[in-house]
């Protein structure tokens, strides 16, 4: 909707962008307004996500096939996979996000982590706490030195880091896992059931931060280096880890800290040479 209206804002016209879209049948059967938008829908296999708009190969030869300029992924799926801008790009077809380089920089918890730190944006102690590098690489070493291999580094980990803690898989989201742990034997009982429910993806701790606010900043950046925040939000309102409600401006924490909560996004979008329009996620304490 608003590529149309940006479309005939600056054209007057509404023929200049021809909008294909990809679409399962159970979605057109339901009359989705994004079908109802575009020109034009070429249909794929239904099912899981996995068989269709999470599916990169899928996505690239549908772009071949009616030969596509530029992809937009929308939110969720493909869209945070790396692999589809860098097939996207080896066809020269532009893809409308970050680079592939940029979204597996911070796409990874650990090194997202690292590289925050990196440009003094302010982070919860961590296994990794302390760990720096001076570009976007992280060297082998550093990661291992954040990660926790086993049990017996995990329970080291944990007496630097303090009781209660969060354990992390690194790889995990949408509340897969992550255990809240209070002393050490519910850690050696969370530590396995993390590893169970993300399968090869490396662990680390956090201290849990009691009594916070789920604050996020927008940035906006550009292939030229150039980053801007849109001001922050409260996304605090959640269930079952995931956002229902956010909020805008944020009213939970003074102006000033705000400020500085969108300086750190901007270093961060600029220090992984981000492009398109991202956020930065901050946990709040307000006690």
């Amino acid at each position: 909707r608003s590529l149309r209206l940006w479309e005939y804002e600056t054209f007057r016209t509404h023929d200049i962008l021809h909008i294909v879209c990809m679409a399962t049948e159970d979605d057109v059967k339901a009359n989705a307004e994004y079908i109802r938008l575009a020109d034009e829908f070429i249909t794929v296999e239904g099912g899981s996500n996995r068989n269709n708009y999470a599916n990169v190969d899928l996505i690239v030869k549908v772009a071949r096939r009616c030969q596509a300029d530029a992809v937009w992924p929308g939110w969720g799926h493909a869209s945070e996979n790396p692999k589809l801008p860098a097939a996207l790009a080896y066809h020269d077809i532009a893809f409308l996000g970050p680079s592939a380089e940029s979204m597996d920089a911070v796409g990874d918890k650990i090194c997202a982590n690292i590289l925050a730190q990196s440009c003094d944006v302010n982070v919860i102690p961590w296994s990794g706490s302390g760990l720096t590098v001076p570009e976007t690489s992280i060297p082998e070493d550093v990661l291992l030195a954040a990660t926790l291999g086993d049990l017996d580094q995990a329970e080291e980990s944990a007496e630097k880091v303090g009781f209660p803690l969060m354990i992390k898989a690194s790889e995990g989201g949408g509340g897969k896992g992550i255990r809240m742990v209070t002393n050490m034997e519910e850690l050696r009982t969370g530590f396995v059931q993390v590893q169970a429910e993300v399968p090869g993806s490396p662990v680390f701790i956090q201290q849990l931060s009691t009594n916070s606010r789920h604050l996020e900043v927008q940035v906006v950046a550009d292939k030229h280096g150039n980053a801007i925040s849109l001001y922050g939000r409260d996304c605090s309102v959640q269930r079952r880890h995931q956002k229902i409600i956010e909020e805008a401006p944020v009213t939970v924490a003074p102006r000033e800290l705000c400020a500085e909560l969108e300086r750190g996004a901007v270093r961060l979008a600029k220090k992984v040479r981000y492009s398109g329009v991202g956020t930065v996620e901050y946990l709040y304490n307000i006690t």
